[in-house]
């Protein structure tokens, strides 16, 4: 090791650094000594790649391993590997009574052949002298090693020194002739260092002398560099920007150690516990010094004062603090960092960073703690004003992510409420909104004492809350209950101590309402929490307009879509009960009142009826009648304008009261319903509550009574239209029938055939599956079948012989009469197919077009069978009428031919049971 190079006392640093050719020594007392050295002596060489000789003294090989094992070190796998070997003083060569340096030559130059970077050797001296005495010896040994071994060869060594197997004498000289020395754990420069040589050549007493005089030289030196170094760090103590303390611990490190070996609990717990000892304890603290900064922080006038002023600095955090400090000394800790509030000595606040550690070389009896204080006021106060930001900027958040989740007023005020009374701790606020319709502040959301107040809706300029509603400014005071802004009313009911804030809610240039929030005296809303609540007003102002025009929004939606399910009731359903169900489920709905009912007006009783209702507990109403004028509902009609009522007494009289208890009405608003400047009736809508509605609110139920008057009127025109088709369709019928039995008259020999094969064909169609709307046609049809013989001459028709076959031909152009007189009459169009069709055959042999099977059409194909039927079973001119069983019979055989098989099928069964 190069000798003149930064030399570290440091023992692991020491060992890390050494280099092939050092030569060392190590003097140790006891075992734990020598485990401390030569462990990591041992393993730095395995390290490095080099190997590694421990040369034994009395002890054997194993004794030697259990010593390693014993200090945690498995030397058994290097010994394998080679690397590692145990020399006994058997095993080596001597020199003159000394172990040979020839065999750690040849050990080196073996290591390096083996690949090893170096031999690293280690072990007790006294093996080395082999029972001689006496530091001549050992001198020529250690100087035959400096002089022939170590310069040349690539090894390093350590030897070592039991002071219990070695005399003074021998010690001291292994000390003299070593340049670097390891005492038990410390490493050490020999400044008494002689050469081996020089030692033998007897200049001991000259390089000793030398060495006495160069260290009073040294001992003068350091004694002046320690006062420069005194005075310097003075000056640096003094100059010092930073507050610097020191002090004296060593009383309390003595009563720390004492109680810690006498407690059997935990000793944070005991100080807390016993805060008179801990104050005992800080009285036990002795400041040596402390800097001009200190005394500028804290506002002394000298360092007297500080001192004798000391404790007035502290507050209760620093008593914790200290604690800290204590446990800290129990521990053997030598460092802490940790802040806390102090006052200066003129009672200002200030926020300190301390820095407490303990001087070298005290660290046994803590007699010399250095403290460092570092003034972070400003820094803590940003932090502070840093903190409050992000705490408001986080109020914020939480009340606009709250905001943006409601959506409607009545679910966002409660919560709005809710966050800017959590936001300053206090538990009473109010929010009033303005309603244009009677340009008053209504009372939406209370909490607290607020909640108590009988009714606190104000007008536009009324109050304190008017006043800043009408100005646009905040109004703070200390006193609500005592605030001549107030009305007196409403100050009887606030609780006495309270001040109150209240801030204007605007969106854009907007005012829509007012916020409210009380606070208990003494307390009173910092600038900061004033702005907090201006910023959460200007917020809740612009989420108010943003869900009322949302809600108006909706509400106008709502309005379309009830006035298009009226209108859609109106236009597609003829039943007027139906669509006044809808319109007055919108009413209730959409206006939210708890009934409403409809009455038609009956100009022939000249009074209002019952015709529709909604909502109504009781049936009670539908025994209503009233005369116009009787009461304010008739009023409506009479008047024909709309009546707002908060008493139903003056709706319904005597009569009807006890009836209508149940109803619980409070308010009735009442509509005319007009079309064409007629009254209709009245649409009525029931309250519960007092009336309390906006313009808008009336005319949307206006509008939904002109939709009613429509429905009504509609249903009048219809009922008439009905009769009117009735009418109609009676003189029709009766046409028919008038045709019928004129045609049966003119043929006497088939007087009441229509009405029989009428009933016969009716009958078979019906069990035949024809819907029920087409047997009218059927009906027409049969009564009308031989509407074309009025074209036959009489000559033919009465003739009571046989016709001639050109007699035939004309009667065979009856069909086509009929088909020629009917088919310019729409109404009786879909009846045709009988009169036409009536003589044509499943086989197609029928005329007059010849049709074949389903070609015929099925109301002429049933006629035909019942037709037949008749005629066979009826008196002719040409012949008598057949029995029954023979009609039936010849029925049965023209199935397939003269008639359709199916409506033979249906008629024996269901129809020939009953003629």
């Amino acid at each position: 090791m190069n000798h003149d190079k930064e030399f570290s006392p440091d023992l692991n640093e020491l060992l890390a650094s050494l280099e092939p050719h050092d030569h060392l020594c190590l003097i140790y007392n006891s075992y734990e000594e020598w485990v401390e050295v030569i462990v990591p002596f041992i393993l730095s060489g395995f390290e490095r790649n080099e190997k590694c000789i421990y040369v034994a003294d009395d002890a054997s090989n194993q004794q030697v391993k259990t010593y390693f094992l014993d200090a945690g070190l498995d030397l058994s796998e290097a010994e394998n590997r080679g690397q590692f070997n145990i020399f006994n003083k058997k095993d080596t060569p001597t020199w003159e009574g000394c172990f040979d340096p020839d065999f750690m030559i040849a050990e080196t130059e073996k290591a390096l052949s083996q690949g090893y970077s170096a031999l690293r050797v280690t072990g007790e001296i006294s093996s080395a002298l082999h029972e001689k005495s006496g530091s001549e010896k050992l001198l020529g040994y250690e100087a035959k090693l400096n002089r022939d071994f170590f310069p040349g060869y690539s090894c390093l060594a350590l030897c070592q020194y039991n002071r219990s197997k070695h005399d003074s004498e021998t010690i001291k000289g292994a000390m003299l002739t070593h340049p670097l020395l390891i005492w038990g754990t410390q490493a050490y420069r020999n400044l008494y260092y002689i050469e081996p040589d020089e030692y033998l050549n007897h200049k001991k007493s000259e390089r000793q002398t030398e060495h006495w005089l160069n260290n009073l030289e040294r001992e003068k030196q350091s004694r002046e560099i320690l006062l420069q170094s005194e005075r310097k760090y003075r000056q640096l103590f003094e100059d010092s920007p930073i507050s610097l303390w020191e002090e004296d611990f060593s009383a309390v490190k003595q009563r720390i150690d004492e109680l810690k070996n006498r407690l059997d609990q935990d000793l944070r717990s005991y100080l807390v516990q016993h805060p008179d000892l801990v104050q005992e304890l800080a009285g036990l603290v002795q400041i040596i010094d402390v800097n001009r900064a200190t005394i500028n922080l804290y506002k002394a006038k000298s360092k007297e004062e500080f001192f004798s002023k000391f404790n007035n600095i502290f507050l209760k955090e620093s008593h914790e603090a200290f604690i800290d400090i204590l446990l800290a000394i129990a521990e053997s800790e030598k460092e802490l960092f940790f802040e806390l509030p102090h006052l200066t000595l003129e009672g200002e606040l200030l926020f300190v960073q301390v820095h407490w550690s303990v001087a070298s070389d005290h660290e046994s009896t803590y007699s010399r703690v250095s403290v460092s204080v570092a003034d972070i006021t400003e820094h803590k106060k940003a932090e502070e004003s840093l903190q409050k930001r992000l705490a408001e900027l986080e109020t914020l958040y939480k009340v606009s992510s709250a905001l943006r989740s409601a959506e409607t007023l009545e679910e966002m005020l409660p919560i709005l409420l809710d966050e800017v009374l959590a936001a300053i701790n206090t538990e009473a606020g109010a929010i009033w909104l303005y309603h244009t319709s009677n340009e008053n502040l209504h009372f939406s959301a209370a909490h607290g004492w607020f909640s108590q107040l009988d009714e606190a809706n104000l007008k536009s300029d009324e109050g304190v809350s008017g006043k800043v509603f009408m100005s646009g400014k905040p109004y703070i005071t200390s006193d609500l209950a005592g605030d001549p802004l107030v009305k007196p009313d409403i100050r009887t009911q606030i609780p006495p101590g309270w001040a109150g804030t209240f801030l204007p809610l605007q969106a854009g240039q907007k005012i829509v309402g007012v916020l409210a929030v009380s606070v208990p005296s003494p307390r009173e809303i910092s600038c900061g929490e004033l702005k907090l609540l201006s910023s959460l007003a200007a917020m809740a102002g612009t989420a108010i307009q943003r869900i009322s025009l949302y809600e108006e929004t909706v509400y106008q939606l709502h309005k379309l879509e009830a006035t298009r399910a009226v209108d859609k009731a109106i236009t597609t359903s003829q039943d007027f009960h139906l669509t006044m169900d809808v319109l007055l489920k919108e009413v209730v709905n959409q206006l939210h009142v708890n009934s409403a009912a409809v009455f038609t007006f009956n100009p022939q009783l000249n009074e209002l009826e019952f015709a529709a209702g909604q909502g109504f507990k009781t049936n009670a109403l539908e025994q209503v009648r009233l005369k116009p004028g009787e009461n304010a509902l008739a009023r409506t009609a009479r008047e024909r304008r709309t009546i707002i009522s908060r008493d139903s007494a003056v709706y319904f009289d005597n009569r009807w009261s006890q009836m209508l208890a149940a109803e619980e009405f409070r308010c009735c608003i009442s509509v005319p319903l007009i079309v064409k400047n007629e009254v209709k009736g009245v649409l009525a809508a029931f309250e519960s509550r007092p009336y309390n509605h906006e313009k808008e609110w009336l005319d949307f139920l206006e509008a939904l009574a002109d939709q009613a008057a429509i429905a009504v009127y509609n249903s009048q025109l219809f009922d008439n239209l009905k009769q009117a088709n009735l009418d109609l369709s009676l003189s029709y019928e009766a046409t028919i029938e008038g045709w019928s039995r004129a045609l049966d008259l003119r043929d006497h020999e088939t007087e009441g055939h229509s009405k029989r094969v009428t009933e016969m064909a009716v009958h078979l169609a019906k069990a035949i599956g024809v819907p029920d709307s087409e047997l009218i046609h059927i009906r027409r049809g049969a009564l009308l079948h031989d509407i074309g013989k009025v074209g036959i001459p009489d000559s033919i028709l009465l003739k009571t012989g046989k016709l001639t076959n050109e007699e035939w031909a004309v009667m065979r152009e009856h069909p086509k009469f009929a088909y020629e007189l009917l088919a310019p009459i729409s109404y009786l169009r879909s009846a045709l197919e009988i009169p036409y069709c009536h003589h044509e055959k499943w086989d197609g042999s029928g005329y007059p077009r010849g049709l074949k099977g389903e070609e015929i059409p099925l109301a002429a194909r049933i006629f035909t069978v019942v037709d037949v039927f008749d005629a066979l079973t009826s008196n002719r001119p040409y012949r008598l009428a057949w029995k029954r069983e023979a009609a039936l019979d010849y029925i049965r055989k023209e199935s397939g031919r003269h008639f359709d098989p199916q409506a033979v099928k249906y008629f024996l069964e269901e129809v020939a049971k009953e003629y």
